[in-house]
């Protein structure tokens, strides 16, 4: 039995009997409850109830052109896990648009994922005290700025799974250091929404083709320069397909022109993500994510940006 079939039971004992799972995310396993209802079960054990309501409830007052998940409340399963119940949101994922064999970007996929970026990046997060990355403590914290915070939380990153990387990465203290001092250098811009998860399945569709709703938000959900988010975005379109390279590059260029990012922000931010996320599935590094977050702080593009700070 796997783990999703397992808590399976607990939710459906929990008061939902007709309940299904319906997808994993980047913290968990969702299931479909109801008609009217999803739960979103953490992968992580929770002593007290989840926070993420809070951050929920300010989404949803900033005035996104979009809908997002409306919490419901939280409930503790029988075996120690805590399931966040949210509205259900209608609509069909923007990944059906994008066929990875195919590997081909219709207008259709860059305008929307153009559209979710441009919305972000023109909206503020106040909200303070949400924990990313299964941290036990706020992501802001008692920072000054939003260049410290992401620049502390790759510190504590690189202090529990660093040695991993190094392994693998060549002049991985050089990239590291020089990715690291490219996000302080970034402290004149003014941060914004980030959502930190943008790609296909987290898109909702609705009949006329237009952006009806994002998901899955709080694993990386954090105020910072939106180019991050325009660079998680191009690389996690498509993270394991046939023609995931040629479909990043689509996307990086997509996002340089409409947006007006240069390539090389884009390439140092691709690689503040694998540092920060490359255990974020497995702590010891034995899966596809890890690999995956490996080859990107080895490629020339991403050591070209993070050494040309260190030279700057």
């Amino acid at each position: 039995m796997s783990e999703s079939d397992s808590t399976l039971e607990f939710v459906r004992s929990a008061g939902f009997p007709e309940a299904n799972w319906l997808a994993s995310g980047m913290e968990g396993d969702v299931y479909r409850l109801n008609l009217d209802l999803i739960g979103k079960v953490w992968s992580r054990e929770l002593d007290t109830p989840d926070s993420s309501s809070a951050l929920f409830e300010e989404l949803g007052n900033i005035g996104l052109p979009f809908a997002v998940p409306e919490p419901v409340r939280s409930i503790e399963l029988g075996n120690g896990r805590l399931m966040a119940i949210e509205g259900f949101l209608p609509g069909s994922e923007l990944d059906a648009l994008y066929v990875p064999e195919e590997g081909r970007l219709s207008k259709d996929v860059i305008d929307a994922l153009t559209v979710v970026l441009t919305s972000l990046r023109a909206t503020d997060l106040v909200y303070d005290k949400y924990r990313v990355m299964n941290e036990s403590s706020p992501y802001l914290g008692d920072y000054e700025n939003w260049t410290d915070a992401l620049v502390g939380l790759v510190d504590r990153r690189l202090e529990q799974f660093g040695t991993q990387l190094e392994a693998v990465v060549d002049n991985f203290d050089l990239v590291s250091r020089g990715l690291r001092d490219f996000v302080l250098s970034r402290r004149h811009i003014e941060p914004k929404l980030v959502h930190g998860d943008i790609f296909g399945g987290n898109i909702l569709m609705s009949s006329d083709s237009s952006v009806s709703a994002v998901i899955d938000w709080g694993f990386l959900t954090i105020p910072a320069d939106p180019v991050f988010d325009a660079a998680i975005a191009a690389g996690v379109f498509d993270l394991y397909g046939p023609h995931s390279r040629e479909t990043e590059t689509q996307l990086t260029d997509a996002f340089c022109e409409s947006l007006g990012y240069t390539h090389r922000d884009m390439a140092a931010y691709k690689g503040i993500y694998a540092l920060i996320t490359s255990n974020a599935y497995d702590p010891e590094g034995r899966d596809g994510h890890f690999d995956w977050c490996a080859k990107m702080l080895q490629r020339a593009d991403v050591q070209s940006a993070a050494l040309a700070t260190l030279e700057a």
